[in-house]
């Protein structure tokens, strides 16, 4: 059952990052999915020309069962005008960008988001990769006239003293202990499940043999994300 709307115009969440297979449209589909499933009219905007979201999309229709989300395909410099048309229709607008920040498409999209998402998988060369995500949007909250917010969210979380070690040196990046970035909940671990929505063309929620911890820690992320953009009851 659909909720009524939360704002006059929709929050804009751009996805981005530096480095290539960090999680961009993986925490994309899965958290905007959920937002769509919860109810909330969310859109999401594939920007990546690999087109990895709008197969994903795809998949679902194929199946019959729909995609929780409406994903659709807006290329360059068309982004802006696009969202124009839209910032009234929905509640949620998630924008998956392509994996390089020398780019104009994430500075285009940071420029008219209310919140920066960076996915990071806490190994080191995704750390090191982080930092030019991080200077990129700290420059857009400095030309924006929203009040941008950057996150980081991590994915593929396993346990190990690599990882502890990663996510311990993520921690302490300047910009992170200054509160600039802030760490959105406690991210997704890695499982398999995750990938296997993609075949499905759903979500976490809407797969039959849904692993209950990932159910969980899905919905504490989009949960968290809700307190950040200040929605009653979440």
């Amino acid at each position: 059952m659909a909720k009524k709307r939360l704002f006059e115009q929709a929050k804009i969440i751009t996805v981005f990052n530096q480095k290539g297979g960090c999680g961009k449209t993986m925490t994309t589909m899965q958290l905007g999915g959920l937002l769509a499933w919860r109810g909330y009219k969310t859109l999401i905007i594939d920007m990546d020309e690999q087109q990895t979201a709008s197969t994903w999309f795809a998949m679902g229709e194929a199946r019959g069962e729909p995609f929780p989300a409406n994903v659709i395909s807006v290329y360059g410099d068309s982004l802006l005008s696009s969202l124009s048309n839209m910032v009234e229709d929905y509640d949620f607008i998630f924008i998956d960008c392509p994996p390089a920040v020398e780019s104009s498409i994430p500075w285009t999209a940071l420029l008219a988001s209310d919140i920066g998402l960076i996915p990071i998988i806490p190994t080191f060369d995704n750390i090191w990769a982080s930092g030019k995500a991080f200077e990129l949007g700290e420059l857009a909250m400095q030309h924006s006239e929203k009040s941008l917010q950057l996150m980081y969210v991590l994915g593929n979380v396993r346990r190990g003293r690599l990882f502890e070690a990663c996510e311990h040196k993520l921690s302490q990046e300047d910009k992170v202990k200054s509160g600039l970035v802030k760490k959105l909940g406690n991210g997704l671990t890695q499982r398999n499940a995750y990938q296997e929505c993609q075949g499905y063309g759903t979500i976490i929620h809407g797969l039959k043999n849904k692993p209950q911890a990932a159910v969980a820690e899905l919905d504490d992320l989009a949960n968290k994300l809700l307190k950040v953009i200040k929605v009653k009851g979440a």
